[in-house]
């Protein structure tokens, strides 16, 4: 029932992102065997350092594995 348990665990990763303006940034979430691997963009270390901690505070998460990358604020702005 793992990938089941994987479901549920990326479910409450995305909703824990879903509650911060900081957690946008996140473009994708997987789950596998309890492993969170995110990836996107942010403007800040200490916003990827959040997202990290985020996942790892929810309950069954095994690791992080935090493919954020920090952008200059300039390149995440859009038109």
């Amino acid at each position: 029932a793992a990938p089941a348990r994987d479901d549920s665990l990326r479910t409450q990763v995305v909703a824990v992102l879903a509650d911060h303006d900081w957690g946008s940034g996140v473009s994708n979430v997987v789950v596998e065997n309890g492993v969170v691997h995110v990836w996107g963009s942010v403007a800040s270390p200490a916003v990827r350092e959040a997202v990290r901690v985020a996942a790892e505070n929810v309950p069954g998460v095994q690791r992080v594995v935090n493919k954020v990358v920090v952008l200059p604020r300039d390149a995440l702005m859009f038109g």
